[in-house]
């Protein structure tokens, strides 16, 4: 199981595994009407067993990772890489912060861990993320992360109840 130490603070990424399942659901319910806003997906997950599903599919899809951001013991948010194209050497990044978190850096700390860590070890060239333009925040994570504003995508995500158009953001490996 992958567990990364980020780099000179108490940030611990691990690799997502069925038993983490009951206390990520807990974090969503726990936020669920600030993530409402912001992810579509919240409705969805009504219940633990609805979780466990999301969660064992993205175990299962070897390509597909998922990541627990863990603040000393406290469970605070997930990361992940989907739509992995390794013949193409490109993922994209996603990811969620509890709201009593916010504004401290931890996931500007964890996107740039999980950057290096998967550019070194899936044989990725480049990481892309896409962020509803209105979202300055979620901007603001992954400029300070290195990422550069690559234009508007043709992909809308959904903000604030709507789908918007998204801005494309990428990291390239050097």
């Amino acid at each position: 199981m992958t567990e990364l130490v980020v780099k000179d603070t108490a940030l611990l990424l691990c690799e997502t595994k069925l038993t983490d399942v009951p206390a990520i659901y807990q974090l969503i319910n726990s936020d669920r009407v600030y993530l409402r806003q912001y992810k579509d997906w919240v409705d969805a997950i009504r219940s633990t067993a609805d979780e466990f599903a999301y969660v064992e599919r993205m175990i299962r899809q070897s390509q597909e990772k998922l990541f627990n951001l863990v603040l000393g013991d406290q469970l605070i948010g997930l990361l992940n890489l989907h739509h992995v194209q390794l013949d193409q050497g490109v993922a994209e990044m996603g990811y969620w912060l509890h709201s009593a978190y916010h504004h401290h850096g931890y996931m500007t700390q964890a996107v740039k861990e999980l950057t290096a860590y998967a550019l070194n070890n899936y044989q990725l060239k480049q990481i892309e993320v896409l962020i509803a333009k209105d979202h300055v925040a979620s901007q603001g994570v992954v400029a300070r992360a290195g990422y550069q504003l690559m234009g508007q995508s043709k992909q809308s995500v959904y903000y604030q109840f709507n789908y918007q158009n998204a801005l494309l953001w990428r990291y390239k490996k050097e």
